[in-house]
């Protein structure tokens, strides 16, 4: 880049000799013991391991492949179906993390019981249904925090207050990373 820069003010110079260059074309001025400082702290900080949340439900949507902002709805909603207990089976039927309900979804090439209670393999599951956290519909949301309650065409407006949308709001806000 500095190459570029000087060419073009030897052009700037041979054409106009008697002028400066504009200041967005002249070399900047830098001082080698503070460069010389910069470059330490890059390398350095290059050499140490990115800091990552602590919390066991992050590490596992990590995992899973979860990313940003996406990482922080697919936290909110793991809390709210299973308060982040890989194990949990809601009346026999909705397992683990995500709560997958074996009506609905045990026809599914991927169910497999004791899987679905492992939390990485529901992550991943989670993961492929949501297309990578962008789309939440089959637990009552749909895109950038959108409630979309297709599935629940039966609950009342209380139920879908209480059991999807407070809850959601609740751990969406106490996210913990």
């Amino acid at each position: 880049m500095n190459v570029v820069i000087a060419g073009i003010m030897s052009f700037v110079m041979s054409v106009f000799p008697s002028t400066s260059p504009p200041d967005h074309l002249q070399t900047p001025k830098v001082n080698a013991v503070e460069y010389a400082k910069f470059e330490k702290r890059q390398k350095k900080n290059q050499r140490l391991p990115r800091v990552q949340c602590n919390n066991q439900l992050y590490k596992w949507l990590h995992e899973a492949g979860f990313r940003g902002h996406n990482i922080r709805e697919a936290w909110a909603i793991a809390m709210r179906e299973s308060n982040g207990k890989p194990t949990q089976i809601s009346s026999g039927v909705d397992h683990g993390l995500f709560q997958f309900n074996r009506p609905s979804w045990g026809g599914k090439p991927w169910w497999n019981t004791q899987m679905l209670l492992t939390p990485v393999y529901n992550a991943k599951i989670a993961y492929q249904l949501s297309d990578g956290g962008k789309n939440w519909q089959p637990w009552g949301m749909g895109d950038h925090n959108e409630f979309n309650f297709t599935n629940y065409g039966m609950w009342s407006e209380w139920q879908l207050y209480n059991w999807i949308v407070e809850p959601y709001q609740r751990y969406y806000a106490q996210y913990p990373c």
